[in-house]
C-alpha cells in the first residue's frame, strides 16, 4: 500500500508534536530506511528534485545532510562542513530544478546544481524528489516546496513510493512515468548543454539500475488494488503532447459515477477572480459523471475576519462560492482551515496541501501532488504550469479511503463545516505571481569557470531583444567602469558573449549578474544566475588541497585525514614518540623519511588505501570519474604532483634516485588501475552502458599517467637501464591484462 502521510505540517518531530504511529515527517523520508524486505539500501548515489519556491540554505543544511548521512553543525557552516560536503558531492548527482523566477542565489556549495526552468505561459510548479541509493530508489510527490515553510510549518500532503529488487517494491511502471516527467521537464531548462547532459546521465543511470531489478514487479496486475499512476500537467513542447491532471483523473474514473468530491486547495484560478467567463476548474468538474445528488467538500484556508465580522473568512472570491452553489447547491460544504499555531512561540501553519478526492460506488480516486484547483494547475486551456501528481485508485472501503480519513483527522482541521452562505469571502488570486526578477527570455544563461576566469553569456536571438540592455559584474573592477557587456557593442549574429576576468582578482563563481534592460520605455533591473558548466573542470579545489605536496598526499592516504590523527597533530605526536625512546636510540637522531625504501613502503600503504577508496561503495560512472581523474588524493592528481615535483620538493636518499622513484611511482599507479579494473567492472553487473562508461574512465586515467611516464623515460632523461627494463615489464603486464 502506498504511504500517503497527510500532516498538519511536514515538520521535524522535535517541534513537540507527535506523528501518527508508524509514520514519518516529510524530512524523515530523505533518509534511507535500514532495510526493505531484507534489502540493504546501500550508499546514496543521486538526488533529483523539482520545486517552485526554493531555499538553498535550507536544502544544504537540513535536507542534503539527511540524504547523504551527514551531520550538519550550525556553528561551523563555512569551512569543515562545506569542505566535506564538496568532496562527497563531487561523486554524486545532486540537482534541483527550480522555476527561473525563484532561483536562490544564496547557494554556498557549487558542487550541487540548482538549474532554472522556464515554462512558456506558466511556471515550474511541480514538487518531485527522486532519491537514488545503491539498492533503492525513493519517489516523493507532494505539495511541499523545498523550503523551511514547506517542511516545517505548512499543512502539506505528500506520498512516498519505494522501488527495489523485491516483490514488495512498488511497480516500476510508476517510477518510469516519474523519470519520464523529469526528462521532459529538463527540456525546459535554460542552462549550458553540459548541465542538461548531467541531468540526462543521472536519469539514465536510475533507469538502468531499476531495469536490472528482476525481482521488482514491472506493473500492477489487471485487478490489483490499490494502484497508482504518475500524472503530470505539462504544456505541449519538444514534440510531446500536452498532459493534464484533470484528464488523468477522468481516465482513472472511466465510466464510474461520483457521489462525493473533496477538493483541498489553498488557491483559486485567476479567472475565478475576474468577471470574464466561468471558473474553468468548476467547468471541468461539471463534466464528471455524477450521481443525481452529489455532495462536495471544499477544504480551504481561513484568514482572520475583517473588523466587526464574526464569520469565518476564506480568501476566495464570491465567484468561487457561486460556482460551488450552482453545481452542488446546499450539498456543498466549506471546511476552513485556520492558520493556527500549536504553541504561542511557534509560527503559523498555513494550508498548502493540494488534493482532489472522488468517491463513488466503484471506489475512490485521489490525486496527491502540486496542482492547485486552478486552470494552470489542472491543465485546462491553452497554457498551464508544470505540475506533478500521483493518482491513486482503490476499491470501496479499501486502504486508500482509510488512509485519507486518518490523514484528515491528524490535520486537526476546523471541526465544523459550513454552508457557503455562512462564510465571508475575500478575493485572493492563486499562488503564482508577484514581482519578477527574471531577465527577459532573450538572456538564456551565463556560466563562469574559476579555472580559466572566463564568463559566458548565452543570448536567444529567437526571442525579442530589449530596446537597450547591459550586463555588469557583481563586484567593482579596478581600472574598469561600466558594464562588461552592452547592446551597442554586440552584433546581431552574436549568440554567445565571452569575457575574461582581469588577472589578480578572486575567481570565485558569482551568484548572479546584474542585468538592466529597456522594454516599452521602461528600464528593468534583474538578475541572471551564473551557473557552472562542468564542476569537475571549472571549479578550483579547496586551497589546502590544491597546494598539497606528494608527501602530504601520501601521508593523507596512508594515515587517513587529519581529523583521524592524534589530537596533538602528527608533528607533536612524533616528538612524543621520539622522547619516549632511550636517549641512546639512534633513530631519534636520524631522519629516514627521504630513504627510497621508506618512501616505497609508504607508497605501498597509500596505494592500498587508494584502491579501497576507488573501488569502495557508491561506485557509479560519475563517482569513478572523480575518484580517478579529479580527486586530489586520486591516481591522476597524484601522478601530476609526482611529475611536477622539483628536486627540492622531492628529496630522496641516496642522491640521484629521484627520477627512478618518480618512474616507479607512476608505474605502480598504472598497475593499481589495471588490477582494479575487473573489480570495478564486476560491480556494474549486467549493465552494458554503465560498464562501458566505467571502462572508458579507467582507460582515460591510465592514458594520462602513461603520458607523464613516457615524458620521464624517453631518450636523454637519464633513466638507468634497470629503470627502463622495469618500465617495459610494467607495459607487458598492462597489455597482457
Amino acid at each position: 500500500m502506498p504511504r500517503i502521510p497527510f500532516s498538519s505540517s511536514a515538520r521535524s518531530p522535535h517541534d513537540g508534536e507527535a506523528c501518527p504511529e508508524g509514520s514519518l515527517t516529510l524530512s524523515g523520508y530523505w533518509t534511507a530506511p535500514d532495510s526493505l524486505s531484507g534489502v540493504d539500501c546501500g550508499e546514496p548515489l543521486a538526488l533529483l528534485a523539482s520545486t517552485y519556491e526554493f531555499s538553498a540554505e535550507f536544502f544544504e543544511t537540513s535536507l542534503l545532510p539527511l540524504f547523504l548521512g551527514l551531520k550538519y553543525d550550525h556553528a561551523d557552516r563555512d569551512k569543515v562542513f562545506l569542505r566535506d560536503l564538496g568532496k562527497i558531492l563531487a561523486e554524486k548527482y545532486v540537482t534541483v530544478l527550480v522555476d527561473s523566477e525563484k532561483y536562490d542565489v544564496r547557494q554556498a556549495s557549487r558542487r550541487w546544481e540548482q538549474l532554472p526552468v522556464r515554462i512558456p505561459g506558466g511556471v515550474q510548479h511541480s514538487k518531485v524528489t527522486v532519491l537514488a541509493f545503491e539498492n533503492l530508489i525513493r519517489l516523493l510527490v507532494g505539495s511541499a516546496n523545498l523550503t523551511l515553510q514547506g517542511f516545517r510549518q505548512n499543512h502539506e500532503i505528500f506520498s512516498c513510493l519505494d522501488f527495489y529488487d523485491s516483490p514488495g517494491s512498488a511497480p516500476l511502471s510508476v517510477l518510469n512515468q516519474a523519470l519520464g516527467f523529469m526528462e521532459r521537464l529538463a527540456g525546459f531548462l535554460t542552462v549550458p548543454d553540459e548541465c542538461g547532459q548531467r541531468v540526462a546521465e543521472a536519469l539514465g543511470e536510475m533507469r538502468a539500475r531499476a531495469d536490472s531489478w528482476s525481482g521488482a514487479p514491472r506493473d500492477f496486475k489487471p485487478r490489483e488494488m490499490p494502484r497508482a499512476v504518475f500524472r503530470p500537467t505539462l504544456p505541449a513542447a519538444h514534440g510531446f503532447k500536452a498532459e493534464s491532471l484533470f484528464k488523468g483523473i477522468k481516465d482513472a474514473l472511466g465510466s464510474a459515477r461520483v457521489s462525493h468530491i473533496t477538493v483541498i486547495t489553498p488557491f483559486q484560478s485567476q479567472a475565478a477572480t475576474s468577471d470574464e467567463g466561468p471558473d474553468p476548474a468548476f467547468g471541468a468538474v461539471r463534466t464528471l459523471n455524477f450521481h443525481r445528488r452529489p455532495e462536495a467538500l471544499f477544504i480551504l484556508p481561513e484568514e482572520p475576519p475583517a473588523d466587526g465580522d464574526s464569520r469565518p473568512t476564506v480568501p476566495f472570491s464570491p465567484k468561487f462560492r457561486g460556482a460551488a452553489d450552482e453545481l452542488f447547491g446546499d450539498r456543498a460544504l466549506i471546511r476552513p482551515v485556520p492558520a493556527a499555531s500549536p504553541q504561542e512561540d511557534r509560527p503559523l501553519r498555513k494550508l498548502h496541501a493540494k488534493s482532489i478526492i472522488l468517491q463513488g460506488d466503484s471506489g475512490t480516486v485521489a490525486s496527491v501532488g502540486s496542482s492547485n484547483f486552478t486552470a494552470h494547475g489542472l491543465g485546462l486551456g491553452s497554457s498551464f504550469n508544470a505540475e506533478a501528481n500521483l493518482i491513486f485508485l482503490d476499491c470501496p472501503g479499501g486502504e486508500l479511503a482509510k488512509s485519507l480519513e486518518a490523514a484528515a483527522a491528524w490535520l486537526k482541521l476546523h471541526p465544523q463545516d459550513f454552508g457557503a452562505d455562512r462564510l465571508a469571502w475575500r478575493q485572493k488570486t492563486q499562488e503564482t505571481g508577484g514581482k519578477s526578477e527574471r531577465p527577459p527570455a532573450f538572456f538564456r544563461w551565463s556560466d563562469f569557470s574559476e579555472v580559466t576566469g572566463i564568463l559566458n553569456v548565452s543570448l536567444d536571438r529567437g526571442k525579442t531583444e530589449p530596446e537597450d540592455w547591459s550586463i555588469g559584474w557583481p563586484a567593482a573592477l579596478p581600472g574598469e567602469e561600466g558594464p562588461i557587456f552592452r547592446k551597442q557593442d554586440t552584433r546581431l549574429s552574436d549568440e554567445l558573449l565571452r569575457w575574461t576576468l582581469p588577472p589578480g582578482l578572486p575567481r570565485a563563481v558569482p551568484a548572479c549578474l546584474p542585468v538592466s534592460s529597456l522594454s516599452h520605455g521602461i528600464w528593468k533591473c534583474t538578475r541572471l544566475p551564473v551557473l557552472v558548466a562542468d564542476p569537475d573542470e571549472d571549479l578550483l579545489p579547496p586551497e589546502e588541497l590544491g597546494t598539497m605536496t606528494v608527501d602530504a598526499i601520501l601521508d593523507l592516504l596512508a594515515d587517513g585525514p587529519p581529523d583521524r590523527l592524534p589530537e596533538s597533530g602528527s608533528a607533536l605526536e612524533e616528538d612524543r614518540l621520539a622522547q619516549s625512546r632511550p636517549v641512546g636510540d639512534a633513530l631519534k637522531h636520524v631522519d629516514t623519511g627521504n630513504y627510497v625504501l621508506y618512501r616505497a613502503r609508504k607508497l605501498e600503504r597509500a596505494l592500498a588505501a587508494m584502491g579501497r577508496a576507488i573501488a569502495g561503495r557508491g561506485l557509479t560512472p560519475k563517482s569513478l570519474k572523480f575518484r580517478l581523474l579529479k580527486d586530489p588524493g586520486g591516481p591522476v592528481r597524484l601522478a601530476e604532483k609526482v611529475f611536477e615535483a622539483s628536486g627540492d620538493a622531492f628529496p630522496v636518499t641516496p642522491a640521484g634516485a629521484a627520477l627512478s622513484l618518480k618512474v616507479f611511482m607512476l608505474s605502480e599507479l598504472i598497475i593499481l588501475l589495471t588490477r582494479l579494473r575487473p573489480m570495478i567492472l564486476e560491480k556494474a553487473g549486467d549493465l552494458p552502458k554503465i560498464r562501458d562508461r566505467l571502462n572508458g574512465t579507467i582507460d582515460a586515467a591510465i592514458e594520462k599517467i602513461e603520458r607523464l611516464q613516457k615524458s620521464l623515460t624517453g631518450p636523454g632523461t637519464g633513466l638507468s637501464p634497470q629503470g627502463l627494463l622495469y618500465v617495459r615489464a610494467v607495459g607487458r603486464v598492462i597489455h597482457a591484462s
